[in-house]
């Protein structure tokens, strides 16, 4: 896939399936997600963010969800790509400092013929 393929409509699709994801935890933020393409692999390279938001108790200074993942060929099936990004809990605490854990991996699948991106899985 091209990164001139992947287009914002389904940079949007992704967004909100994650988004969808994320509310089925309990967690209601919005995701955005930004792409770019690496030099000199010609892969598509992922970035999701959420706004930040707090819990309830308030235990740190800001909460927010972060990932990324790339755009591989699917050995499988020609024509068709997937898309794996690894989520994680990041936070900032009162003091200053930031830690973060793992939350989940979420995987899409695309083909080059259209703009569909199917949800696979939301993996724990």
């Amino acid at each position: 896939m091209k990164y001139e393929d992947f287009t914002k409509d389904m940079q949007t699709e992704i967004a909100n399936k994650i988004q969808d994801c994320l509310k089925k935890l309990g967690i209601h933020t919005s995701v955005e997600i930004s792409s770019r393409e690496t030099k000199p692999y010609g892969k598509i390279w992922v970035n999701v963010k959420s706004d930040t938001f707090n819990t309830s108790p308030v235990m740190f200074k800001n909460v927010w969800i972060d990932g990324c993942g790339i755009v591989e060929k699917d050995e499988e099936y020609d024509g068709t790509y997937n898309l794996t990004i690894a989520l994680h809990y990041r936070w900032e605490t009162f003091s200053g400092g930031y830690n973060g854990t793992e939350l989940a991996t979420v995987t899409f699948r695309m083909c080059d013929n259209d703009d569909y991106v199917r949800f696979m899985g939301f993996a724990l």
